[in-house]
């Protein structure tokens, strides 16, 4: 079987060398020169540097998350990056890497999922349309429009369309 669309965004986003040279100078950035990692604080700020930067290198994230991330996900992906070391404040470099690729790649399949939904409904109501017009079985009718909702999400989701 294959990967899941976001282990795969994930795995696809962490290839690129841009994605972690941007993550680097965001991060060296907003670094004070008395701590070594960033502040909770300070993630919302960076998130939409890196958004920016990333904006004009990455085509996934111009494509799929034209907006930089909420406070609300910036908040919800650190909650999640940081449960295996609760006791600690803030993320350090290696960190914040991995909180960026959580971020971005929620945040490309969730754009991945509402093209999908944009598409979705037009293409159904075409083939529904058409099998009027031919008279066709409604049993036959909703298979055709089953395939091709799976049509569009595996085109989507896994070849980024």
């Amino acid at each position: 079987m294959g990967q899941s669309p976001s282990k795969r965004v994930r795995s696809t986003l962490g290839a690129w060398p841009e994605f972690g040279t941007t993550c680097d100078a965001t991060f060296s950035d907003l670094l004070s020169p008395s701590s070594d990692h960033l502040r909770p604080y300070q993630l919302h700020h960076a998130s939409s540097l890196l958004h920016s930067s990333l904006l004009l290198a990455i085509p996934l994230v111009a494509r799929f998350a034209p907006s930089p991330p909420s406070q609300f996900q910036v908040d919800s992906t650190y909650r999640r990056v940081r449960e295996s070391k609760p006791t600690e404040d803030g993320l350090k470099r290696d960190e914040f890497r991995l909180f960026a690729l959580e971020l971005f790649g929620a945040a490309i399949v969730e754009g991945m999922g509402a093209a999908v939904a944009r598409r979705v409904p037009l293409g159904a109501a075409a083939i529904a349309g058409v099998g009027m017009v031919a008279r066709a079985p409604v049993g036959l009718v909703g298979n055709v429009v089953g395939v091709y909702v799976l049509g569009v999400v595996a085109t989507t989701v896994y070849l980024g369309c």
